[in-house]
Parts: C-alpha cells; sequence; structure tokens
C-alpha cells in the first residue's frame, strides 16, 4: 500500500490545518470560559479565530461553524472573566467591612 505524496500545500494539507485549527480555537473559547484562569485562553481564542478566518478566507473550511462559534465564545469568555473580577473586587471589600463591623459574643 502506497503512501499519499508529502505535499505541505496540497489543498488536503489546508483543510485540515483549517480544521485543527478552528477546533482549537473552540476547545480554547470553551477553556476561556473559566473565570480567571480563562483569560489568556479567551484571548487566544480571539485573536487566532481571526487569523484562521483571514488565513482560509477564500478556502471552504468544514469546521467553519467551530470557528463561528469560537469567534463568538472568545468574547464572551473574555467578558465572564471581566464581571467576575468587577463583581469579586466590589463584593469582597463590602463583605470585609460588614464582618469588621460584626461584634463577636454579644447578642
Amino acid at each position: 500500500m502506497k503512501a499519499a505524496p508529502s505535499n505541505s500545500d496540497s489543498p488536503l494539507q489546508n483543510r485540515i490545518a483549517a480544521v485543527k485549527s478552528s477546533l482549537r480555537c473552540f476547545v480554547y473559547s470553551l477553556i476561556g470560559l473559566v473565570p480567571l484562569i480563562g483569560i489568556p485562553f479567551a484571548v487566544a481564542a480571539i485573536v487566532r479565530s481571526r487569523q484562521v478566518q483571514k488565513a482560509i478566507s477564500s478556502d471552504w473550511n468544514p469546521g467553519d461553524r467551530y470557528l463561528n462559534a469560537a469567534g463568538r465564545i472568545g468574547p464572551l469568555s473574555f467578558l465572564t472573566s471581566a464581571i467576575f473580577l468587577l463583581l469579586v473586587g466590589l463584593v469582597l471589600p463590602a463583605f470585609w467591612r460588614d464582618l469588621g463591623a460584626c461584634s463577636f459574643g454579644s447578642t
């Protein structure tokens, strides 16, 4: 059985690379949904999805749905982390203030 010729510029190789890149962007955007830890992944999903869209704009991408989903989930992931940080920044100081105002042992 003969192996296929190893041509790195073949259309099949380009499609395989496009699908892999689309799935990688999608996974980055899903990991980006985790607050704080996901911030670099959300940024990577946003940047990488735009790069992949520019690179394969003329060719058909079988993983286009994943790439489009990553383009939508990536900014949402970044936004959820930002809202989480904002809430923690507003709630924790108020909580510590109220906790300090409580008197322990009195009724």
